[in-house]
């Protein structure tokens, strides 16, 4: 535990005596991104936010950064002196998959803490707005899907906005569920400031200085081309250049075709079925998202359709239910 001389050389905001935490009130402040720390410019620096890495560098395959909140509670000492204790909570994991072991966002928040917002999603704004939002995220149940299909283990679904992250004349604007705006980035000579403009509550301000530090590690991963993903949680589809092995599609009708799709890229055209040929296959279901082993079934006798001849391995949805003409 580390402790600070006095309380009049090194005052922290956000003194909360004994109060409940969930009923904390976090005023406007500004707030320095440094290294794994993050600072009240106001307060002489004082470390409000610790990071187990720094989010300004990339990261390689499938991460995980820690957040934790720094605690300063003032105590008196046998003389009557008061003195400043510090505490760290771990509040919230941020994450990063990279594409082949996506299941659903790419880049999310895992509340720690019990009085953390909870799961948390970071998403594109749709064009022609330009900006992020962070989305309340759930897991799938699988109501809603067509037969045959169920949810992924470990999958997700949006269930609400809590910020939107707008970009505006350079800069990026926080705007919560009201529409009312909440904090401002302001990034000068590579210094990453937020300044929170409106008071918040505790839960709130963890949230969005966790997605502040998740937005910024984004920017980070997607600027180095190799880490490239997407904030959809759709992009699974994109995944890079996979081989499809033939005789992984199982029509509705329970008919399995020998259809071979050798690549998924929306850009190059070789490999895929004619005109012709598509306009003759049937609709299929997504196998893949069914999450079940497709055992080979015997040949029938006089049968000229060709069997499935691989197990099912359980994968992304990178095979999408194409829809009857």
């Amino acid at each position: 535990m580390a402790t600070s001389p006095s309380v009049a050389e090194n005052p922290p905001p956000y003194i909360t005596a004994d109060q409940n935490e969930a009923d904390e009130v976090v005023q406007p402040v500004i707030l320095v991104l440094t290294g794994l720390c993050i600072c009240a410019e106001t307060s002489g620096m004082t470390r409000l936010y610790e990071l187990s890495q720094d989010i300004r560098q990339p990261s390689h395959g499938e991460s995980k950064v820690s957040l934790s909140r720094v605690a300063w509670n003032v105590r008196t000492n046998a003389d009557g002196t008061p003195r400043l204790t510090q505490r760290n909570r771990h509040i919230f994991d941020l994450k990063h998959l990279p594409s082949l072991l996506l299941k659903g966002f790419p880049y999310s928040l895992d509340p720690v803490s019990r009085s953390a917002a909870g799961k948390l999603g970071l998403k594109t704004l749709p064009f022609p707005r330009s900006g992020f939002k962070m989305v309340r995220l759930e897991p799938e149940n699988g109501e809603g899907l067509p037969k045959g299909y169920k949810a992924m283990r470990r999958s997700d679904r949006e269930a609400g906005t809590v910020f939107e992250i707008r970009k505006k004349r350079g800069h990026y604007e926080w705007i919560g569920p009201d529409g009312c705006r909440l904090a401002v980035e302001d990034d000068v000579a590579d210094e990453r400031k937020l300044i929170i403009t409106a008071p918040t509550s505790r839960a709130t301000a963890d949230a969005m200085v966790a997605s502040w530090s998740l937005r910024i590690w984004h920017n980070s991963i997607e600027s180095n081309p190799e880490n490239s993903t997407t904030c959809e949680p759709s992009s699974l589809t994109a995944a890079a250049s996979l081989q499809i092995p033939t005789a992984l599609l199982v029509p509705t009708s329970g008919v399995i075709h020998d259809v071979e799709f050798a690549q998924t890229s929306t850009d190059d055209t070789s490999g895929q079925p004619t005109a012709e040929e598509a306009a003759a296959l049937p609709c299929y279901e997504n196998v893949f998202a069914r999450g079940e082993a497709m055992n080979p079934r015997p040949s029938q006798a006089g049968s000229t359709e060709p069997q499935l001849r691989h197990p099912m391995i359980q994968m992304g949805s990178h095979i999408q239910r194409r829809s009857c003409q």
